[in-house]
């Protein structure tokens, strides 16, 4: 007994040690985790890296600091290896760019298809690994590639090898505040270049896909899918949850789950992979305890393999099989690695918390890519399942004592249906509580938030995970194995699904679901999401009462606004095409809407409506249009649906069909939109601002580009002209008409009208910007509206050099990007700010190839360097 005693203590203690050592390695696991994750945000928001010398003597710091207080280990091993890993992928990064002679030309590549073609009825998209540039000097630096195959005569397949002609340009892209910055996305996702596929020489298919080619195998299961006699427009959502394949998904249905806060139900998760792994879990837990037994004289069952291990390795199994069916994106990555994690401690017979799991997600994610943070998917991810487990740890309901005071209720069958209850309404108020700790997120990612989420989640959630996705999975393994039981589980199928978003369609017009939330800047975001989570604290803490002063600044912003001071004129990138935003006390004006970004997409959705909500603005009061050229109108159908009250004025009479006015927000017994003519002579005002047309007039002919409305804003001795695609004809006739106004009280000399902004005409044209203008309109500042490297070569030379001779300071949007001025009575209120100075960081200059020309001498960490330090002003734009 006393030898039992003893080795009884013994395994108490081994096990307490034990225990401990958990402990302090899970303490050292998450203090890692956090200094990596917040190292890898610090550095990369800079906008240029320090000194080497001072990288070194701040590297030999922390060196130093680890050695002396241990402490500190884990924090200093996890900026270190932020440091690290940054410097390789970056270097890696710079070896994969253009070279400046590569740019433009056609190169006869060897690729291997590596995504599902996105098709439309114009191209098809794909991603594509290049093998081998048989026509290139020297090595392409790029090796994923995006491209784009306008007028295809041959039916591409994920897998398929292909020789084919190129055309390859660098990841960059428009440059607005609020709007889709491609570097930072295609940083994220690891793709090096973009381009177009040319049609001659004739591209030919090397060989097929391999057998083994999971991109294939997800095609042919989606293409399975569609090719069900039964399949209608609602197919496309039984892909996006099976298999990932999102882009054929209707943008009626993507609006109507972005508007009730449910679009992540087409991201294939933790929710998916869960449950399909749960599944899992239980059928092999269950075959195992019908099958790995044997049967002793004694009668009773022993088990040889625990059957708890077996449906733990064969949920393991499934998850990751979905997770690279799914294309294995970031959301599936956290998921597998986090199921991984808490599988293998339980085969030990460990007990891991949420935050370890979390941890290590978050460590293995950013060691093999650490630029992830840079993609809104990574922090929805992962603030989702954070989120879920601090409210699950700070308002869990306490479990009800059934042996309470020693009794037992009896009626077992009473009590089921109040804990069911009591469950139902736990859940409910999670979602409640999610749906509200996200809105920061949200407001911060896309300039909107849901406030119906909480009530359209409680019921999407459930409907989903139990009724619609395993209806999905069965349809989907029947249609390899009974293609006549797949179509009828496929009609069932959509029409759960059909039921489910007429549902979410309805709560999203009836309730208001989506509405506009704005944060001015990072800090309001931060301090908006701390006051959430101090609302939503345990009551023990007792600091809930901060949670309100700390949401005040975001309340301010989209409230009670102040009206503007003056006014202020924003210049848009947007290629090759011009729109201009005025904002003047309480109303918006739009110059112009830009081009198209593709057949479906134009520039106002794409650039403008981000920069108005991202600006705090809910509507736009009146429109311009200086004339009918697609770079300038293409958008105006899109912005009459969103305010059918704008007013509208045109050079030229516009008037919308029956059809046109009802898809763009007017009603079809309402008739034609119409617009008005800008005539010279016309005015307005808001406030102290004027707003003043000074061509065409109404007997003034010639060409669309010579009648194009010339608008000047003036508030005091404040002005900015906006002159659209007026030419040197039209310029004169603006000139003459100024100079006989401004005779009459003019003494001696030519009329002058300084102005502080002009908007260049015609993108700076060689046919417009006469010297004759710029004597008349002397401009202080001077924005050519103009794509980068576009095939026109705008701004001219000569242009550009006339400007330069009158002391004009010129902005060029495709270099520059947004250019904005705040105007008041005695001029520039403040100096100008470009997008490019204010939301640059240093790998933006990474991606630009004359970057890599500038410094093209130097070693490929030399020339990282360079670039990162001092490339922004020599070459980064």
């Amino acid at each position: 007994m006393p030898y039992r005693r003893c080795r009884a203590s013994v395994e108490r203690r081994k096990i307490d040690r034990d225990t401990a050592h958990t402990a302090i390695a899970v303490t050292l696991m998450r203090r890692f985790a956090v200094s990596l994750l917040v190292s890898v945000v610090i550095i990369l928001q800079l906008d240029s890296i320090p000194a080497p010398m001072l990288i070194l003597c701040a590297t030999l710091a922390l060196i130093t600091i680890s050695v002396f207080y241990t402490g500190s280990r884990a924090v200093v091993y996890g900026c270190l290896t932020a440091i690290l890993m940054l410097s390789i992928s970056f270097i890696e990064l710079s070896a994969r760019q253009l070279r400046g002679e590569q740019v433009g030309a056609e190169h006869r590549l060897v690729v291997r298809i590596t995504s599902v073609p996105q098709r439309d009825p114009q191209r098809v998209r794909i991603e594509a690994i290049v093998l081998r540039c048989s026509s290139c000097k020297g090595n392409l630096g790029p090796r994923r590639l995006l491209l784009s195959w306008y007028g295809s005569r041959q039916t591409l397949h994920a897998g398929e090898t292909w020789e084919l002609t190129a055309r390859l340009r660098p990841m960059t892209g428009l440059r607005n505040p609020g709007g889709f910055d491609r570097v930072r996305w295609a940083i994220a996702s690891r793709i090096h270049a973009r381009g177009y596929v040319r049609n001659s020489p004739e591209p030919v298919r090397i060989s097929p896909p391999a057998v083994t080619d999971i991109a294939s195998l997800r095609e042919e299961l989606a293409n399975g899918l569609a090719a069900l006699a039964s399949a209608n427009e609602y197919v496309s959502l039984v892909q996006a949850l099976t298999l990932g394949v999102r882009h054929s998904v209707a943008p009626e249905i993507r609006a109507a789950l972005r508007d009730t806060g449910t679009a992540h139900l087409l991201a294939i998760s933790g929710l998916h992979i869960s449950l399909l792994a749960g599944w899992a879990y239980v059928t092999g837990r269950w075959l195992a305890g019908c099958v790995l037994y044997r049967q002793p004289a004694t009668g009773a069952a022993v088990f040889t393999i625990d059957p708890g291990m077996v449906g733990l390795l064969l949920g393991l199994v499934v998850a990751l099989v979905y997770a690279l069916l799914a294309g294995f994106a970031l959301p599936t990555q956290r998921a597998v690695i986090m199921l991984s994690v808490w599988a293998l401690a339980a085969m030990r017979h460990r007990v891991l918390g949420a935050s370890q799991g979390l941890s290590l997600a978050v460590v293995a994610v950013l060691v093999q890519n650490p630029p992830a943070v840079l993609s809104a998917g990574f922090w929805l991810s992962f603030g989702t399942v954070a989120a879920l487990f601090y409210l699950h740890h700070g308002h869990q309901r306490s479990a009800p004592r059934t042996g309470e005071a020693g009794r037992k209720s009896t009626a077992g069958d009473a009590a089921t249906p109040s804990r069911l209850l009591d469950r139902l309404s736990g859940v409910a108020r999670m979602h409640l509580l999610l749906g509200l700790l996200l809105l920061p997120v949200t407001a911060w990612f896309f300039q909107s938030g849901s406030l119906i989420a909480p009530l359209a989640n409680l019921l999407a959630i459930p409907w989903v995970g139990l009724i619609v996705v395993p209806l999905c999975f069965l349809t989907l393994i029947a249609s390899v194995i009974a293609p006549a039981v797949a179509d009828v589980l496929l009609q069932v199928t959509q029409w759960q699904l059909r039921a489910l978003t007429d549902t979410l369609e309805w709560m999203a017009s009836a309730l208001a679901g989506s509405i506009t939330l704005t944060l001015p800047s990072a800090s309001v975001a931060g301090l908006s999401l701390c006051s959430i989570l101090l609302l939503l604290s345990p009551r023990g803490l007792g600091l809930r009462w901060l949670g309100l002063p700390l949401l005040m600044p975001a309340l301010v912003f989209n409230l009670a606004r102040a009206p503007v001071d003056g006014f202020q004129v924003h210049v848009m990138d947007v290629g090759q095409g011009l729109a201009v935003l005025v904002f003047s006390g309480h109303q918006t004006l739009l110059f112009d809407t830009g081009g198209k970004v593709s057949p479906r997409l134009s520039m106002f959705e794409a650039v403008v409506v981000p920069f108005l909500h991202a600006q705090g603005r809910r509507r736009i009061d009146t429109v311009v249009i200086s004339h009918t050229d697609e770079d300038h109108a293409f958008g105006l159908p899109d912005v009459l649906r969103r305010y059918p009250d704008a007013r509208v004025f045109s050079s030229v009479a516009l008037e919308l069909s029956v059809e046109e006015a009802a898809t763009a927000g007017a009603g079809a017994g309402a008739g034609a939109v119409r617009s008005k003519p800008c005539q010279a002579g016309d005015e307005w005002q808001d406030g102290e601002t004027v707003f003043s047309f000074l061509h065409p007039a109404a007997a003034d002919t010639g060409s669309d580009n010579d009648l194009s409305c010339v608008l000047l804003i003036h508030q005091g001795a404040g002005r900015v002209l906006l002159t659209g695609d007026i030419e040197a004809y039209a310029e004169k006739r603006l000139v003459d008409r100024l100079g006989g106004a401004m005779s009459a009280s003019a003494h001696g000399g030519p009329p002058v009208l300084p102005v502080d902004v002009l908007v260049a005409p015609h993108h700076g044209s060689r046919t417009s910007s006469s010297a004759e203008l710029l004597e008349t309109l002397p401009p202080e500042h001077v924005v050519f509206a103009a794509g980068n490297s576009n095939r026109y070569g705008f701004p001219d030379v000569d242009v550009q050099s006339r400007y330069a001779q009158i002391g004009a300071m010129p902005y060029i949007t495709g270099m520059e990007g947004a250019v904005s001025f705040r105007i008041n009575r005695s001029g520039l209120g403040q100096p100008p700010q470009s997008w490019w100075h204010s939301h640059r960081r240093f790998w933006h200059g990474i991606v630009n190839p004359d970057c890599t020309e500038r410094f093209s001498e130097q070693s490929i960490v030399l020339r990282l360097i360079s670039i990162a330090q001092k490339g922004q002003t020599l070459c980064g734009k």
